[in-house]
């Protein structure tokens, strides 16, 4: 047999191959477009779809709320996103202190590693680190959904009782930095910042606000607030006249309205005990 012979005998072979696989590409190609124009099979009966039905887990929603009123009313130290410090006074609302150093732990008498979860358990325990909270530049907030109400994101919050709120006061928008160094007097720095409902602009707070976090004594602390964070020196309490809550434990009545009362109208038990607060 020649050579060309050969080449034709091969492709006497191969040529029904090619033309089986082909013709069967081709019918399975047809059949899938063919699928989609044939109509679609109808549902289960009722009866075959309920037989055995498949059992998934269920989970139900409750109602979107702005804040729970009877939430975390007993917490002392909140450390989501950044470090917060609470204290819940007797006589209403909550008072907060953002952002503390070091040395506002020691100031309070806290430990920074292991600081307690909830508040104290009497009233006049309670009063008392209010007190120092507001020494340090606590805001004092006439309840804890007013709180919320700024310091939430926007997400969390509900639009119709956003614009029902009031707009931020003075003392509400004033970032507050205190200090009391061991030669005597009070040193606080105040910066005007742009609250909202869902947050603030904090860019327009002090560009060197976290050197405090690296302060580990009050007079650290207080020679930050004096050298770059434009601190101003005062003698006492009685003499502060700022836009800080500082001083005004015996007069504050509420802020835009009314305070709020978180603690309960039976049950405190009383202690004699007491830690004597500086300028006073």
């Amino acid at each position: 047999m020649t050579e060309d012979e050969a080449q034709l005998l091969y492709l006497d072979l191969l040529f029904p191959a090619f033309t089986i696989a082909l013709d069967t590409h081709f019918d399975i190609t047809m059949d899938s477009l063919l699928g989609l124009f044939r109509a679609t099979p109808p549902p289960p009966s009722d009866s075959a779809r309920f037989t055995n039905p498949v059992q998934r887990p269920m989970h139900l929603c409750g109602p979107r709320t702005i804040y729970n009123s009877v939430k975390n009313l007993r917490k002392r130290v909140d450390f989501y996103e950044e470090i917060t410090i609470f204290s819940w006074p007797s006589r209403g609302g909550v008072i907060v202190l953002e952002r503390p150093c070091p040395a506002d732990f020691d100031f309070l008498d806290l430990d920074r590693l292991d600081p307690p979860k909830k508040c104290h358990a009497t009233r006049q325990e309670e009063d008392e680190f209010a007190q120092r909270l507001l020494l340090l530049g606590g805001k004092w907030w006439d309840s804890p959904a007013r709180h919320a109400l700024f310091t939430e994101p926007d997400h969390l919050q509900d639009e119709e009782e956003m614009a029902a709120q009031p707009e931020p006061t003075a003392r509400e928008n004033a970032w507050i930095g205190a200090a009391w160094p061991s030669s005597g007097g009070l040193v606080v720095a105040e910066w005007p910042t742009n609250m909202y409902p869902g947050g603030r602009m904090d860019d327009v707070a002090p560009d060197d606000v976290s050197r405090l976090f690296l302060c580990i004594t009050m007079d650290e602390k207080a020679a930050v607030l004096m050298d770059r964070l434009g601190g101003k020196m005062w003698k006492g309490v009685e003499e502060y006249e700022g836009k800080a809550f500082i001083g005004s434990w015996g007069t504050h009545r509420g802020e835009v309205g009314e305070l709020q009362q978180t603690w309960p109208k039976d049950g405190e038990s009383q202690n004699l005990g007491g830690k004597a607060l500086p300028g006073q």
